[in-house]
């Protein structure tokens, strides 16, 4: 694979006024991002992540490095930014469709698509977008990239976008996107967003790359570095899913043991499944079992929780089984 979108040396720094010095938001940071590949930056408020998605976007210029793009670069960066109040749903998309080179009967195509996949009813299509709401808006803006289809995406917060029901739609849309061989750049606080769409992770911290490397890796990290925080330094691990050997693994068959580890010391944990159904508790520190000999195969997501807040996994559970559901229980004819 050749290097398809990324940055080098890239520094960027903002004046706070007329009398002050100018802030470093940006400091030597360097990475690139293969074709059909996800990595997410993480980092907390005021690391350099929107400065940095910005400068990748085209829409800030770095005071030194450089950026390279693919020629189709989408960006969900501030979804509706430069729709027009006065213009309907249908105007804003067919002028954003032309000026990302999108012409002929071929932009009829992608505005239906897109309006289809706002989920906006039939009466707004053709409404001035003063009478939408921020939610409307911003489906339509992530309408519109879904029907683009760029190479590349950037994505800087927006899976939050209205209800839980598109919300999912769209998580479900960057799955796809990424299975048919589109490359995204992530940024989100949501650390099970992070580790169930990308590959790699780099943390931003003070504007600098503080650690990159394999997603999970770098979470695990990031969850570390906080929950020592938050705990006034006290002894912290974060929440790691092994086998028998000892190998950190998100894949397991079924009957196969699962170990689970990580908190702080003090207080209790709780394993539980997306359904909020318990399957195990314990001691902070100690190590727990996962009881993977009654889990049928599926995706499920580990939830542990103690003082310093709760950390996530996602475990996977494959296998042959005939049965439906979550769980295969004991059972005995009479």
């Amino acid at each position: 694979m050749t290097s398809y979108l990324g940055a080098s040396g890239i520094c960027k720094s903002f004046a706070g006024g007329p009398r002050s010095t100018s802030r470093p938001v940006l400091t030597d940071v360097s990475f690139t991002v293969e074709r059909g590949e996800a990595v997410a930056v993480l980092g907390v408020n005021g690391a350099g992540k929107s400065t940095l998605m910005r400068i990748v976007a085209g829409i800030l210029h770095p005071d030194k490095g450089s950026v390279y793009r693919p020629p189709m670069l989408g960006a969900l960066i501030e979804l509706g930014a430069g729709f027009h109040p006065d213009a309907n749903g249908r105007k804003n998309l067919r002028q954003a469709f032309t000026l990302h080179g999108v012409h002929g009967a071929q932009i009829e195509e992608k505005i239906d698509l897109a309006l289809e996949f706002s989920g906006l009813d039939q009466a707004h299509h053709d409404k001035p977008l003063r009478h939408y709401s921020s939610g409307m808006i911003a489906r339509l803006g992530f309408a519109f990239v879904v029907a683009l289809h760029p190479d590349a995406l950037i994505s800087d917060e927006i899976l939050a976008v209205g209800d839980d029901a598109f919300q999912r739609k769209c998580i479900t849309w960057l799955e796809g996107y990424q299975q048919t061989g589109g490359t995204l750049l992530l940024v989100s606080h949501n650390l099970y967003h992070v580790k169930k769409l990308c590959q790699r992770a780099l943390w931003l911290h003070d504007g600098r790359i503080r650690h990159e490397g394999p997603c999970i890796e770098v979470c695990q990290e990031y969850e570390s570095y906080h929950a020592r925080s938050d705990t006034g330094g006290a002894a912290s691990t974060a929440l790691v899913l092994t086998d028998s050997d000892g190998r950190n693994r998100a894949v397991f068959q079924m009957g196969e043991t699962v170990h689970i580890s990580g908190g702080t010391t003090g207080g209790t944990w709780r394993i539980a499944l997306p359904t909020g159904d318990v399957l195990a508790e314990g001691v902070v520190g100690r190590s727990g079992k996962l009881p993977t000999e009654i889990l049928l195969p599926g995706t499920y997501r580990v939830t542990v929780s103690d003082p310093s807040g709760s950390q996530e996994a996602e475990c996977q559970i494959r296998g042959d089984s005939r049965l439906f559901g979550i769980a295969r229980l004991e059972r005995q004819w009479m």
